[in-house]
């Protein structure tokens, strides 16, 4: 049973790490009237926003294969067919919608990747539709430039059009070294991430894509009422179908530059955060 902020975004988490998909996750802002509770943080008396929650409990589909050597492993870990996976990421979306906390969300399949999004939030105490706001369309100037750039301009892109705030999470170390490629000048914001995972996925010396790594990048779009702005994290996932090539250090993306040899999991070492994330 989880009783925390946030129970899809955990779930996510859980998806990723224990059965091996590539899941985005992407929330909406909290109902200030209806969905925030106010929490003080007994060390030093700070008043902190938390979204409200209620307990449930997921059941995740038998259905879905685990990674092998996960502690949700129970020997079904062939690789997960993409019908089956997305079924199984929409009846816990389903899940969640039943069980009173905020917002509503759905699942959609793009590719290899799973985008679990809020699609209803509460508004004046009205259940109402939301637009994601991954789907937010960006003016951008085509040049080559590195990952970390690219986040830095679209920071600054965000603030000049004004819808809203974004700052940087948990990110990927040396994202400076990856070249990022858009070549439109009229671009949604869940096209310039693509791009960003799509440079992670390359050779920073040759520039060509890396292929059979083993992992993917799945991030996530948080909202901190504290802050009033939305937290941009990315998270590495070992996939089920080639979990194998993990062996391989030399075939490995930028994810891959060892932080633990004996698990063989993408580096994360110098992963920073602009302020903090969200609680």
């Amino acid at each position: 049973m989880l009783v925390r902020p946030r129970p899809m975004m955990a779930l996510c988490a859980e998806l990723r790490d224990k059965y091996g998909l590539a899941v985005t996750y992407e929330d909406a802002p909290a109902d200030p009237a209806t969905e925030l509770d106010v929490e003080i943080v007994p060390r030093n008396g700070v008043r902190s926003l938390t979204p409200k929650r209620k307990p449930i409990t997921f059941h995740i589909s038998s259905s879905l294969p685990t990674l092998a050597g996960s502690t949700a492993s129970a020997g079904n870990t062939a690789a997960a067919d993409p019908s089956v996976a997305l079924a199984a990421v929409q009846d816990l979306a389903d899940q969640y919608n039943k069980s009173g906390n905020p917002g509503q969300f759905s699942g959609t399949q793009d590719g290899s990747y799973l985008h679990v999004q809020q699609t209803a939030r509460m508004l004046a105490g009205k259940l109402q539709p939301f637009e994601p706001v991954s789907g937010t369309l960006l003016s951008w100037q085509p040049k080559p430039e590195s990952c970390y750039r690219v986040l830095t301009d679209l920071s600054a892109v965000l603030a000049q059009k004004g819808s809203f705030g974004l700052a940087l999470g948990v990110l990927p170390s040396n994202l400076w070294m990856y070249p990022c490629s858009i070549d439109k000048e009229s671009v949604t914001l869940r096209q310039v991430i693509d791009a960003i995972v799509a440079g992670l996925d390359t050779d920073p010396a040759s520039g060509k894509k890396v292929t059979s790594s083993g992992y993917a990048e799945a991030w996530d779009l948080v909202y901190d009422a504290n802050w009033n702005k939305y937290f941009l994290s990315f998270y590495p996932v070992r996939l089920d179908s080639l979990a194998t090539a993990a062996n391989a250090d030399d075939a490995l993306p930028q994810a891959a530059a060892s932080q633990a040899a004996s698990q063989k999991v993408p580096n994360r070492t110098g992963a920073s955060t602009s302020t903090r994330p969200p609680n």
